[in-house]
């Protein structure tokens, strides 16, 4: 091992302290996200949201090192981030891109096993920790029964959970992942958020992923960044809902799946006026209320004057662990919204 430190996954390297001073960041002449003056700390999932064209992935980027800030300064670890050699960085933050990687005939066990050559030294050989390191890393993102196949014969799915298992496997205080839920169903994405989550709480890490999916971050994520008007608003999930910044930014996209949580079991009819794109939604809580995902375009399920434009319903359920909600469970589910008073 000579004198690198080799780690295992759950060891404490800096708490994952992220720390962000007068940081503008873009790409030359006006700056994406100006004046960012930011403090993280280890333990949390934070998801960084924004409309498209926003500045996330470029705001990623600099955070990861990989881009130089246009203006001011970043630390990790109370360390200047572009003082940090690309061996001290490669220890201290993983990035997880989004698309798939080009790993030739590489086995998914192979690439899971390169996250760990920052702690390897010059030759690279694994010693019993490190196996130990790659088959958590496996385990956690479910991807140990595939460690034989290569990776261009994986489903896009099963490559984006290959690509983040390398990267707890690498085992870096700071993850940050850019658009990690693009390529996964439904079901998985709450699965990969749970994970996360419980990583970040159960390791001290810092994660930070960037995502489209806003309910099911605010769900599931512990503190929102969102990126607007070239600002950079950073507060808890509460903080974020209680504001009214979520309504104000996503009011073009939706901004009635924005909402307080409906105690489970209950069905409410909501007013026009407050959900003015009225349909029926259905909402399945399952992973035991953890999550809301909705499920759109069932209006025709009502029959003739069955909900129609006037009004919008939101229906939950609980302890489901699939999406696959059987006919028969749906109509029963469209029967009791038919007999509201």
């Amino acid at each position: 091992m000579g004198t690198l430190e080799r780690r295992t996954l759950g060891a404490d390297f800096m708490k994952g302290t992220l720390q962000l001073r007068s940081v503008d960041v873009g790409h030359g002449g006006d700056p994406l996200v100006a004046n960012i003056n930011l403090d993280l700390e280890g333990g949390q999932c934070v998801a960084l949201i924004g409309v498209n064209g926003g500045g996330k992935s470029t705001l990623l980027n600099t955070m990861a090192g990989l881009r130089p800030p246009m203006a001011g300064r970043i630390y990790l670890g109370g360390t200047e981030i572009d003082r940090l050699s690309s061996a001290e960085r490669a220890r201290s933050v993983s990035v997880v891109f989004t698309g798939r990687p080009q790993a030739g005939l590489l086995d998914v066990r192979t690439i899971v096993g390169l996250g760990r050559q920052p702690w390897t030294g010059h030759f690279g050989g694994l010693n019993e920790g490190d196996e130990s390191v790659i088959e958590e890393a496996m385990r956690i993102m479910g991807v140990h029964q595939l460690g034989s196949r290569s990776l261009q014969h994986l489903s896009d799915g099963e490559a984006q959970r290959v690509m983040i298992a390398r990267a707890l496997a690498q085992d870096t205080p700071l993850l940050l992942l850019d658009e990690p839920m693009a390529f996964l169903d439904l079901v998985n994405r709450v699965r990969l958020l749970r994970t996360l989550g419980d990583e970040a709480r159960a390791r001290n890490r810092l994660v930070i992923l960037s995502t489209h999916d806003l309910q099911t971050s605010l769900d599931l994520c512990d503190r929102v960044l969102l990126i607007h008007d070239r600002r950079l608003w950073s507060g808890t999930v509460v903080e974020a809902r209680a504001s009214g910044i979520l309504e104000r930014v996503f009011a073009d996209e939706g901004s009635a799946l924005i909402r307080p949580r409906v105690p489970s079991g209950r069905i409410e009819r909501r007013s026009p006026r407050r959900w003015p794109r009225a349909s029926l939604v259905v909402r399945a809580t399952y992973f035991f209320n953890a999550s809301l995902i909705s499920i759109s375009n069932f209006s025709s399920l009502l029959g003739p004057g069955g909900g129609g434009a006037g009004s919008a319903f939101f229906i939950r359920f609980t302890d489901f662990t699939t999406m696959n909600i059987t006919k028969a469970t749906m109509m029963k589910s469209i029967n009791a919204v038919r007999n509201m008073p």
